[in-house]
């Protein structure tokens, strides 16, 4: 489950805060395929932040997609492309029920002067933050896709019967 109420050191772009101006970044599933193995999923981005566009273009930054299914802890991060759309390949074998995408861009290098004109000024005026390799810049609520797999088919409960018990025997 998503944290909507972190606090980061330094302004974050996204949709809980007021870090940025009329800046927006958001992912959508453009078109998905199933070939009976492999689920692959286009992802389109559209980020409306020039300096942190400019972060991307200079190598400071990129964006990335985390992809979880918390019913069978299959985590993976892979690399959205900033020019155009993503295809993202998942195994059917390692996924249940629903899978969590969420889009971020991080930094991938130390950076002193993280100091965007996008800034809320009546927050940040003129400052400048020293964000380190890691850093989450953005974020976007993210997408849930529920599957129609079923992953138990010969799993034991927690409670095995075995026998045949009278129902005067089990009350």
């Amino acid at each position: 489950m998503r944290n909507k109420a972190i606090e980061y050191p330094h302004p974050v772009l996204n949709e809980y805060t007021n870090d940025f101006g009329e800046c927006s970044f958001a992912v959508e599933i453009k078109s998905h395929g199933d070939n009976g193995k492999v689920l692959e999923l286009e992802l389109e981005h559209s980020l409306n932040c020039d300096g942190m566009l400019q972060m991307i273009s200079d190598g400071i930054a990129k964006m990335y997609v985390r992809i979880i299914c918390y019913r069978t802890s299959f985590r993976t991060v892979e690399e959205l492309n900033p020019k155009g759309s993503t295809i993202i390949s998942i195994p059917k074998k390692l996924v249940a029920d629903v899978i969590d995408l969420q889009a971020m861009i991080v930094a991938v290098k130390d950076y002193d002067n993280y100091n965007l004109g996008e800034f809320n000024k009546d927050y940040f005026e003129s400052m400048a933050f020293k964000i380190s390799k890691g850093s989450v810049i953005a974020n976007e609520p993210g997408l849930k896709i529920k599957l129609n797999t079923v992953l138990e088919k010969n799993v034991s409960g927690i409670v095995q019967v075995t026998g045949s018990p009278s129902i005067s025997e089990m009350v």
